[in-house]
C-alpha cells in the first residue's frame, strides 16, 4: 500500500488505518493533501460544488466563504446524479457518503429550495439524495464518496425553523471518542414549504480541537394560512465522523 495506508484483508484493499484530517478556509489543501469534502458559509445560499479536479470547493455565491475538509490519507471522489431531476440521488456503494453539493437555480424569488437526505445499507450510509424544487436548467447534484475507510458514523442535530422568523442555525458534532469530522450535509424535515439553506459547512472549534457541521436556514409562510406549517419545520444538521486524528499542517 502507499504511505499512510494499510492493507485490509477483509475488504481486500488499502485503507486509512488512522485517518488524518484538518480544516481550512484556504483556497486549496496543503501540498500532497486531498480535499475530501467542503461547504459554504453564506447569507444567501449554501449551494456549491467541488471543482472538476477536486482541488477546492466552489460556492455559487461570490460572497460565500468555502471551508475545506482535507486529508493526508483519505481520498474521495465526486459522483454526479444522472440528468436533471427534482429528486436526484447518488449511490456511493461500495464506497460511503461524506456529503455533497448542488448547483441550483430556480425562479422563486431567491428562495433556493433544496436540502439533502440519505439512506443506509448494512449500517452504513451509501446513498445521498437531494430535493431541488423547480430546478432550472443546469441545476444538478454531486455526492462526495470515500472508499478507503472501514466505516463512517453519522450524528444529527435539529432545531425548529419557524415561518418568516429570523434564520435558524444548528450544529452537529462528532460525539465518539477519538472521532473527527470528515463531512456533513443539511436538510429540512419537510420539502412541502419554501425554504432557504444559507449555509452548510464545517466550522472549526480551534486548532486541533475538532469541528462541527453548521446549517443555517429559514422557511417562508405560504400565501394561504392553512398551508403553513403549524409549528415550523425542522432544520437538520448531519455530520460524518471517523475514528482518526486532526493534524493541522505547521
Amino acid at each position: 500500500c502507499p504511505p499512510h495506508l494499510m492493507w485490509d484483508p477483509f475488504l481486500m484493499t488499502c485503507i486509512a488505518g488512522n485517518p488524518e484530517v484538518y480544516y481550512t478556509t484556504n483556497l486549496t489543501c496543503g501540498d500532497g493533501d486531498a480535499m475530501i469534502m467542503g461547504g459554504c458559509s453564506s447569507t444567501s445560499t449554501a449551494a456549491g460544488l467541488p471543482t472538476g479536479d477536486l482541488s477546492t470547493w466552489k460556492c455559487s455565491s461570490s460572497a460565500a466563504k468555502a471551508t475545506l475538509v482535507c486529508s493526508k490519507n483519505l481520498v474521495s471522489v465526486a459522483v454526479s446524479a444522472n440528468g436533471q431531476s427534482q429528486t436526484p440521488s447518488v449511490s456511493c456503494s461500495p464506497g460511503l457518503v461524506l456529503g455533497g453539493g448542488v448547483a441550483y437555480a430556480d425562479s422563486n424569488n431567491g428562495w433556493n429550495r433544496f436540502g439533502f437526505s440519505s439512506s443506509v445499507d448494512n449500517g452504513q450510509t451509501t446513498t445521498l439524495s437531494a430535493y431541488l424544487k423547480d430546478p432550472a436548467q443546469g441545476s444538478h447534484m454531486q455526492a462526495m464518496c470515500v472508499s478507503n475507510v472501514k466505516a463512517v458514523k453519522w450524528y444529527t442535530a435539529s432545531n425548529k425553523c419557524f415561518s418568516d422568523s429570523s434564520s435558524t442555525t444548528i450544529e452537529a458534532a462528532c460525539l465518539g471518542t477519538n472521532e473527527v469530522l470528515v463531512g456533513g450535509f443539511c436538510g429540512f424535515s419537510s420539502n412541502g414549504y419554501d425554504s432557504k439553506l444559507y449555509s452548510s459547512y464545517p466550522k472549526t472549534t480551534g486548532t486541533n480541537t475538532g469541528a462541527t457541521w453548521v446549517c443555517m436556514g429559514q422557511t417562508k409562510s405560504a400565501s394561504k394560512k392553512r398551508d403553513n406549517p403549524p409549528s415550523g419545520i425542522t432544520l437538520i444538521a448531519n455530520v460524518a465522523s471517523v475514528q482518526g486524528i486532526e493534524n493541522v499542517p505547521t
